[in-house]
């Protein structure tokens, strides 16, 4: 059996994601509601900066994302398509998300606390987005990533997600910065050049070392009946492995095992994504009868 090294790319640079919001406190008198209707209808938005391939852009609907459209509300999002991409700003540079392929992001929540905060919360319910932002300047102000399987909450950092299309489970890998990463109300600091994974309904991982270079071993390769082979290799746990173009899920140990139909060519193709947005492909030769 050979493992070959076919390819390898880097999702760009860590970009960041940010918050946007929008709301004022309470005033008194005709001159004071006046100056609360101004800085109400000041929004707070995520804007589009950048997309390559199939990108949608979901509010009042769905059609295909522009450069220089923005996210100003609960539930409008972006969603993008195979081999496509989508970069996102916020209102006030406090960070960048650069949205992988396959990725559905939506914004849950957008708000201005009554100490000048601003809070930010994104759900991402499958794929792959890599984030940096900035330190927050005010103590009331924080960005979250909701999933299914549960919250990674930061303050500035530099960070990225993964989540699993077939079971939710999330993976967060940390480059600096740190991240608090919480389910089933027990929660774990990510610190730099650390992982934590959630399988839903399930509380996080310890933090453990992370690499952010791919890793991939195959342990078996063995012809079955009918011309699949029974495959099994292990990866970093919270990376997102694709196989023949189909998501193969990744225990919490790393293991990946799946029965692979026979291919034209004899060649198995596997692709790799970690959570910062590294990813790699190999191409596997079966065995011969």
């Amino acid at each position: 059996m050979t493992v070959n090294l076919s390819r390898s790319r880097l999702l760009g640079r860590c970009l960041g994601l940010v918050s946007l919001t929008l709301g004022g406190t309470a005033l008194l008198g005709s001159d004071s509601l006046t100056a609360q209707t101004l800085r109400t209808a000041s929004q707070r938005w995520l804007n589009v900066q950048q997309t390559q391939g199939s990108v949608t852009y979901l509010a009042n609907g769905s059609r295909p994302a522009r450069v220089g459209d923005r996210l100003t509300a609960t539930g409008q999002g972006i969603r993008t398509g195979s081999r496509s991409s989508a970069i996102l700003n916020v209102d006030d540079g406090i960070g960048v998300v650069r949205i992988a392929e396959n990725t559905n992001l939506v914004v849950s929540s957008l708000s201005t606390q009554a100490n000048g905060g601003k809070v930010t919360e994104m759900n991402v319910t499958q794929g792959q987005a890599r984030l940096q932002v900035r330190r927050f300047n005010n103590p009331g102000s924080r960005l979250e990533i909701k999933t299914p399987a549960g919250v990674a909450a930061v303050r500035g950092t530099e960070f990225g997600v993964t989540v699993s299309s077939l079971s939710g489970k999330l993976g967060v890998a940390t480059t600096s910065g740190a991240v608090a990463v919480s389910a089933q109300n027990q929660s774990v600091l990510v610190q730099p050049n650390q992982f934590s994974t959630i399988n839903p309904g399930q509380a996080p991982t310890p933090p453990a070392p992370f690499n952010p270079n791919i890793r991939m071993d195959v342990q078996e390769l063995v012809r079955q009946g009918g011309g699949n082979y029974q495959l099994r290799a292990m990866t970093d746990p919270p990376n997102l492995v694709f196989i023949n173009g189909q998501p193969i899920e990744v225990s919490t140990t790393g293991l990946v095992s799946a029965v692979v139909p026979a291919q034209p060519g004899g060649m198995i193709t596997l692709l790799i994504r970690n959570p910062v947005g590294t990813e790699q492909v190999y191409q596997l030769a079966t065995p011969t009868p």
